[in-house]
């Protein structure tokens, strides 16, 4: 019983070491028979605490050690916290001095910050990093809103309302043309139809034409004879007559640039589109005939005249 009691009060029983006494401000946790380490490694107990009687109010620890460990007298005492719960122990850092530790002497030890002020200590720098970071976060978004306002009066709400209302408003014109395109599909085709063949007529009578240059060239030389014989006349009439029909039209052209062009015109007014198709149709067969019957429209008179002298 007397044996098991002074290990635990950390009593040496069978061996004889040697003791040494530690300085520490406060021992809060340490208490007898706790470990002494050096490395992790357990290499001693504490023997005994006791307030010095000084004015220092210092906490002396006896330390005991075995015989054979050569511990330098600049080693540095520490007390270690081994876990979470609060267990102590004395912790033994190694100097470099040739001359070893003294019973006779009382060496100065240290208390480092428990875990959870260690911890703190190393949170603190980053908690001030990041309240600085969200204060200037927090001051840009500030002047973000400064610059582009607030609510219903923000710049950049109002931008997205106009570029929306445009958007929906070239929509609306997009679908109003197609619709009338559509309705209108059957009267475009024919149109462009009847044009294709009139250029395939027009075509047709340029190459007649150009097959009987002769003759044509016959003709324009009557025809500057003409010419010079009604230059004698009086043309002032002809021409008053000519300007106020060149006048009257382009006062209709005028009034058709006016509209909104002339395919829409086209595509909105039926009578106008009957008008050209029948207008076509009616050019189509006037050149048919002539090619058919040319001497119904051009009479070689001055021609024959000229053969027959």
């Amino acid at each position: 019983m007397i044996l098991g009691y002074n290990y635990l009060k950390g009593n040496e029983i069978f061996s004889k070491n040697y003791s040494y006494y530690i300085n520490f401000p406060n021992t809060t946790g340490l208490y007898s028979a706790n470990s002494v380490v050096i490395n992790g490694l357990e290499v001693g107990r504490v023997k005994e605490i006791k307030l010095a009687q000084d004015l220092t109010h210092q906490v002396i620890v006896k330390i005991s050690l075995p015989k054979d460990l050569e511990i330098p007298e600049d080693s540095k005492f520490s007390i270690l916290s081994l876990d979470l719960l609060g267990k102590k122990a004395i912790s033994i850092e190694r100097g470099i001095s040739k001359t070893l530790l003294a019973e006779d002497k009382i060496y100065q030890g240290i208390v480092p910050g428990d875990m959870f002020t260690e911890i703190k200590n190393q949170i603190e720098p980053i908690t001030q990093k990041a309240d600085k970071l969200l204060g200037s976060l927090d001051t840009m978004i500030n002047d973000v809103h400064n610059a582009i306002g607030r609510g219903e009066n923000s710049a950049l709400k109002k931008t997205i309302d106009n570029v929306t209302i445009t958007l929906e408003t070239a929509n609306k014109i997009i679908a109003d043309v197609s619709n009338i395109f559509q309705k209108n599909k059957g009267n475009i085709d024919n149109i462009i139809k009847n044009a294709d063949s009139l250029m395939v007529n027009t075509n047709q009578i340029t190459k007649k034409i150009a097959d009987n240059s002769q003759n044509i060239d016959s003709i324009i030389q009557n025809f500057h004879t003409l010419s010079s014989k009604m230059s004698q006349l009086d043309l002032e009439s002809t021409l008053n007559a000519t300007k106020k029909t060149l006048e009257e039209a382009s006062t209709l052209l005028a009034s058709i640039n006016k509209g909104e062009g002339t395919l829409g015109k086209i595509a909105k007014d039926e009578n106008l589109y009957k008008s050209i198709d029948s207008t076509i149709n009616s050019l189509n067969f006037l050149l048919t005939d002539l090619q058919k019957n040319p001497k119904r429209y051009v009479h070689f008179s001055l021609i024959e005249r000229k053969n027959k002298d």
